[in-house]
């Protein structure tokens, strides 16, 4: 006996708009168009404190600036197409140029910016000049 199955016009529905243009897609990145970089910023009294995740990177290939009011990331991964590693099925690790601007407050301290990189996470310390308090004002009637 055969079942009656609901024919569904719109197959893909229910993954857009999320993944609609998924197969339309290039299927590798190309070299000219940064990819955005994904940063966490957390907040205390102290300063701010910015991760961002670089798997695979080295520290040589990251590059932090920070003029003018804005913090700069960038790094570049090479592809490694040279290389004979036979035919990819599925490749989703990224190559390419990665880069995030941050306009970062008037309150922190340049000379006092760290950098760290450590498992493949880069941290970046931004200390205030000073504690900036929270001062209520009076409105006159």
């Amino acid at each position: 006996m055969t079942s009656l199955i609901r024919w569904n016009p719109f197959p893909r529905a229910n993954v857009w708009p999320s993944d609609f243009w998924g197969d339309f897609s290039p299927a590798k990145p190309t070299l000219d168009v940064p990819i955005k970089l994904g940063v966490d910023v957390r907040h205390n009294e102290k300063g701010y404190a910015i991760e961002a995740s670089l798997p695979g990177f080295n520290a040589e290939d990251i590059d932090v600036t920070l003029d003018d009011g804005v913090l700069r990331i960038s790094a570049t991964k090479e592809s490694d197409e040279t290389q004979d590693h036979g035919k990819y099925l599925i490749r989703e690790r990224r190559s390419g140029k990665f880069y995030r601007a941050l306009r970062i407050p008037d309150s922190v301290d340049v000379e006092g910016a760290s950098t760290s990189y450590k498992n493949g996470v880069l941290t970046i310390e931004l200390p205030k000049n000073e504690v900036s308090q929270l001062k209520r004002l009076q409105i006159a009637a």
